[in-house]
């Protein structure tokens, strides 16, 4: 039987935790920088995280423009005896959130929380539906939260897009579609995006958002 050191459990729950942190992280840093070029009255605060003792517990503020800051809260398990049960779901929920509730006021007042869970083994029937509802993206590992979060900001941002469509877009709402199409990208969704010298552009012009505009100037990389 092999036994498991807690210094290897920290590494093996940071391990699983950075594959998510590292893109969102070089994402917040080239928002930010796009955002000062473009001279928009938004200032970008800096991306900030923050991680429990025992590397379980990671919160990620991310400062978007136009937008409530993006919050993700990473719960990372290493228990590998059993999939998580109802209620090891819910006493370790209920950690990250008051972990997450400790940074409110200092860090962010209202956010958009997403909220990640990772086990290796899974987790029981009664876990997922717990956590189906409480809408907490659950994975067996850092690669496929990662992926849910990137389809999560993908479809955030293609219902942006649809709904200014035909719309003249400037200032800060420009810097959002690039945003969310940028994490989206870093995390790995496919979508169509902004480049950084159109989101300068039409932040400081403005631009109509018809469909040719859509089809000439958004594309499927950066």
């Amino acid at each position: 039987m092999t036994i498991v050191t807690s210094k290897e459990r920290k590494a093996r729950a940071l391990a699983e935790a950075n594959k998510i942190l590292l893109p969102l992280l070089g994402g917040a840093r080239h928002i930010a920088k796009v955002v000062e070029a473009s001279g928009a009255a938004h200032v970008v605060k800096p991306v900030s995280v923050h991680s429990s003792s025992d590397m379980r517990l990671h919160i990620v503020v991310i400062d978007i423009p136009g937008s409530s800051p993006l919050v993700v809260a990473i719960y990372v398990s290493t228990q590998e005896s059993r999939p998580t049960s109802p209620s090891q779901f819910s006493t370790r929920i209920k950690r990250l959130q008051h972990f997450l509730d400790k940074l409110r006021g200092k860090y962010f007042n209202t956010a958009d929380v997403a909220y990640l869970y990772i086990s290796p083994l899974g987790l029981t029937r009664g876990a997922k539906r717990l956590a189906i509802k409480s809408r907490i993206f659950y994975a067996a590992n850092g690669n496929e939260a990662k992926q849910k979060l990137a389809n999560f900001l993908a479809t955030r941002y293609k219902k942006l897009l649809a709904k200014l469509t035909g719309k003249r877009i400037w200032g800060t709402v420009p810097l959002l579609l690039y945003a969310l199409s940028l994490l989206a990208r870093r995390l790995g969704a496919v979508v169509q995006s902004i480049s950084p010298i159109h989101a300068i552009e039409w932040a400081q012009k403005g631009t109509r958002l018809t469909n040719e505009i859509i089809s000439n100037t958004i594309h499927d990389t950066f």
